[in-house]
């Protein structure tokens, strides 16, 4: 079900990068929920691919915008965060289960999560792709 929003991601973030969003771009974005909504489907995959216009405009939008919500939304602290959001998704549910739920665990999920990011994810990628690092960056990868 999650394929074709991490394809409209993937063709979002190709367009971003190259600054090449045109009427063939939207024209397929038209066609493809025309027919996502034709073919018979689950309920919950109509539903999905009714919000991915909507989600594509505000990504679009916010990421070629210099007004003021983008710019904050450009923090480096959210920014941070942002980055650090796979590992908080890959700690949240270990540490609820073996502390609890409460405001001190949440803060110590992020601060675990913000940890494994520049400690270790940070380090590994940049093996991954043979370039030096220095361990503790907060600065990102690119």
């Amino acid at each position: 079900m999650r394929v074709v929003e991490f394809a409209a991601g993937i063709a979002l973030g190709l367009g971003t990068i190259t600054r090449r969003f045109g009427f063939l771009h939207e024209l397929a974005a038209l066609a493809l929920l025309t027919l996502s909504l034709a073919v018979p489907a689950p309920a919950a995959l109509k539903a999905a691919l009714c919000f991915l216009p909507s989600a594509a405009a505000l990504i679009v939008v916010y990421s070629r915008s210099d007004g003021p919500i983008s710019k904050f939304l450009s923090w480096w602290p959210l920014v941070l965060l942002g980055d650090a959001s796979f590992s908080l998704y890959m700690v949240h549910y270990p540490l609820a289960r073996y502390f609890g739920r409460g405001v001190i665990q949440l803060f110590g999920a992020i601060f675990l999560s913000v940890a494994m990011l520049v400690w270790f994810e940070r380090p590994v990628q940049a093996w991954l792709l043979n370039k030096p690092v220095r361990f503790g960056s907060v600065v990102r990868m690119r």
